[in-house]
């Protein structure tokens, strides 16, 4: 990664070692050799035919490779006898050969390329090279040292009209080349330069435009802008798009903004050109200081007359307290802050109405306030994303997205109401042992806050002698005896049968206390607690709930 080709790499980044597809023996000699992040040559875009590959490729006039000979032999080729074998260059060696026909009798013969000055009508451009004299070597092979440039290796030969060769792009990238981004190639005949990979970026011209890249406008994409919407008072005028891609407003003529005063178009002033107008050129006897508003008409806010603040409404005096800390109705001229429209649109809503008394004696509404302006007001449940700390849970209901309406009250739509009657079950399977005063117990915790009118109890407890049992319900700070002992007829050892199956409500049928039947269950049906429920009445819902039963059978 350092850029210099050190012992057991092949390459390192772009240096690539004077390596091209040509030198390592590929035909594809314009195929674009790249270097492995283990700094090894990827010869991929190489293609796959080379002088060596053991493959004879006749369309690179490849006589033999290595050691497949394609039949031949120096028989084969004219020869009386000797053993054929393949150049490196995969050309026929006939050095062992003999007999009739040689290299350097001036003829021809395979495999030679040439023989002495017979070419075969060959030349170095034939051979893909740009100029220079083909030789003939004593091996009867072509001579290409006198051959120079050609395309495809890395070195740009400008005098033959190169841009780009391979890798070497001359410094050129798709930025410099007018893109946004991409990656820029060279073409195939080193002639030009392959933007394909440039085109995916965009530039400012190809018809599509790119606000990141600062463009307003793109040949004829103006993205729907007209000398009108961008504030220009020729409204009929014709807007175009310049070549850097911002807009050509040209054809607009004037607008607000420009610094000008257009007083044919409504204009006061523009900018800081106030026409040579001033707080006292206007009436405003005191002074002040005048300006300019963003719809190019005089901003007379910080002028002051000569009438304000002697505390009665006179001149220009829209109001006019004198230096009081509070005005009356009448240094008011009567109005309330519900005489003014508020930015919503509508009156506003009610506050305190000032007077900026004594400086230019014009209405102060910063204590006026209006549903929409984002705090929650007198009369105002919320305002817009203000909701007090209001949740859906805190209005008693289960759970829900709380939001606020366009009149500043609560929007409930989105909040889940609280069931009723509320039924919360559990089932914990707990063995109760003979003699066990201390018992079990089982918590439900109930998340829903509402105010309880009724409590029922429905009970279900597989136990041998119910008359042992003993059961009590907690809530808060509140607990009832709900089955104590029970039997009929009243005695030491209670109900004998097996298992209490029941409801227990103030408003039952009976007594559980005097309930034990002859069948299983032995308690069942609705009933009556030993202690009424009615004493939960009028607390919250939620919260814990504990149910304790217990078999007090030595009690």
């Amino acid at each position: 990664g350092d850029g210099f080709v050190d012992p057991g790499e092949q390459c390192d980044g772009s240096n690539l070692g004077g390596a091209s597809c040509s030198t390592l023996g590929y035909y594809k000699v314009d195929g674009v050799l790249t270097c492995s992040s283990q700094c090894q040559l990827v010869t991929t875009d190489c293609g796959t035919a080379s002088c060596g590959d053991g493959m004879i490729q006749e369309d690179e006039n490849e006589q033999c490779d290595g050691s497949d000979l394609d039949g031949q032999s120096c028989q084969s080729l004219e020869y009386e006898r000797g053993s054929l074998s393949c150049t490196a260059g995969c050309r026929f060696d006939v050095t062992d050969c003999v007999g009739s026909g040689s290299c350097g009798d001036f003829v021809i013969q395979v495999p030679e390329q040439c023989d002495g000055n017979e070419l075969a009508g060959q030349t170095c451009q034939g051979l893909g090279y740009y100029s220079g004299t083909l030789g003939c070597g004593a091996n009867c092979q072509f001579e290409l040292g006198s051959c120079s440039g050609r395309c495809g290796d890395g070195n740009i030969d400008t005098i033959f009209q190169e841009e780009c060769d391979g890798l070497n792009l001359n410094l050129e990238t798709c930025v410099t080349r007018g893109f946004y981004g991409g990656a820029l190639a060279c073409g195939e005949d080193c002639l030009s330069y392959d933007e394909t990979g440039c085109a995916v970026a965009g530039f400012c011209g190809d018809g599509t435009i790119q606000p990141a890249y600062g463009e307003q406008c793109d040949g004829a994409a103006l993205q729907g802008a007209t000398c009108a919407s961008l504030g220009y008072y020729n409204t009929v005028g014709i807007l175009a798009c310049r070549a850097d891609c911002t807009y050509d407003v040209s054809d607009c003529g004037a607008r607000c903004g420009d610094s000008t005063v257009d007083v044919g178009d409504g204009e006061q002033c523009d900018g800081q050109n106030l026409s040579g107008a001033t707080c006292q050129t206007l009436g405003f006897g005191a002074g002040g200081s005048l300006s300019c508003s963003s719809s190019c008409t005089f901003n007379t806010s910080a002028c002051s007359n000569n009438t304000c603040g002697d505390g009665t409404i006179n001149g220009t005096d829209q109001c006019d307290c004198g230096s009081s800390s509070s005005c009356t109705s009448a240094q008011l001229g009567g109005k309330t802050c519900a005489s003014f429209t508020s930015p919503a649109g509508s009156a506003y809503a009610g506050g305190a109405l000032d007077c900026l008394s004594p400086n230019n004696c014009s209405f102060d509404l910063a204590g006026c306030y209006y549903c929409g302006d984002g705090k929650i007001d007198p009369g105002e449940a919320c305002d817009g994303a203000a909701l007090g700390n209001q949740t859906c849970i805190g209005l008693g209901f289960v759970s829900g997205n709380l939001s606020c309406g366009a009149n500043c009250q609560f929007n409930t739509s989105g909040c889940v109401s609280v069931p009723n009657p509320i039924l919360e079950c559990s089932a914990p399977n707990l063995v109760l042992l003979d003699n066990d005063p201390t018992g079990k117990s089982d918590t439900i915790t109930i998340s829903a806050a509402k105010q309880i009118v009724d409590v029922d109890v429905m009970l279900i407890v597989p136990h041998g002698w119910p008359g042992d049992v003993l059961v009590k319900l907690t809530h808060g700070s509140t607990t009832r005896t709900l089955i104590d002992q029970p039997g009929v007829p009243a005695s030491t050892y209670g109900c004998s049968e097996n298992d209490i199956d029941c409801t227990l409500d103030d408003e039952g049928t009976g007594p559980v206390e005097n309930t034990c039947g002859s069948t299983v269950p032995a308690i069942s049906g609705t009933l009556t607690p030993n202690e009424s429920l009615s004493a939960f009445d009028g607390q919250g819902t939620g919260g814990a709930w504990t149910l304790q039963v217990a078999d007090v059978e030595s009690a």
